[in-house]
């Protein structure tokens, strides 16, 4: 089969679709995809996932994956409490 006879004859080839047929393609997607990312063993990587980005974040900003750097005090010190009373 010559390649200008298959272009001709894909040329004259026609499609039809029904008016709801990306949603209904959109609907397939859906049913498959939602399933598997609830799955127990995604959701607890895709929680891991998270805890570590969390982790890398507070790493990078202070330094250090202490306590007080995962809770944000790290910069807190217990005098501050006693100058803000005493600046009265």
């Amino acid at each position: 089969m010559s390649t200008h006879k298959l272009e001709n004859q894909l040329k004259d080839q026609q499609y039809t679709f029904s008016a709801n047929f990306a949603a209904e393609v959109l609907e397939g997607i859906r049913r498959e995809i939602i399933p598997i990312l609830l799955q127990p063993r995604w959701l607890f990587l895709e929680i891991a996932a998270s805890v570590v980005l969390c982790m890398v974040s507070v790493y990078l900003q202070d330094g250090n994956l202490s306590v007080e750097a995962i809770l944000g005090l790290s910069e807190y010190s217990e005098m501050t409490d006693y100058y803000g009373y005493v600046q009265l």
